[in-house]
C-alpha cells in the first residue's frame, strides 16, 4: 500500500507591512484532513533542522504569521 499526504498552502494578505499569513492544509490520500500533522516553515537560508515556526496541526490545518520571504514547507503525519 502506498501512503500519501497532500499539502496545500496559500499566502494571505499581510498582517503588517513586513509580515504575511500562510495557511497550510494537510490531507490524506482519501481527501480528509490529516489530524495531528506536523507542519513547519523553514527560511531558505536556515538549515532544515531550524524551522522559523513549527506546530502540530490537530485538525490538519494551521495558519502561520511570518516575515515576508522564501520558505521551505515541511509537513508530515502519522502513517505517511
Amino acid at each position: 500500500m502506498v501512503a500519501a499526504i497532500w499539502v496545500s498552502f496559500a499566502a494571505a494578505g499581510a498582517t503588517t507591512a513586513s509580515e504575511v499569513s500562510v495557511r497550510v492544509r494537510v490531507w490524506t490520500e482519501h481527501g480528509v484532513p490529516a489530524s495531528n500533522a506536523y507542519v513547519a516553515l523553514v527560511p531558505v537560508w536556515r538549515p532544515w533542522s531550524a524551522p522559523l515556526v513549527e506546530e502540530i496541526a490537530e485538525t490538519g490545518s494551521r495558519t502561520f504569521h511570518v516575515p515576508k520571504g522564501v520558505y521551505h514547507l515541511v509537513a508530515g503525519a502519522g502513517g505517511f
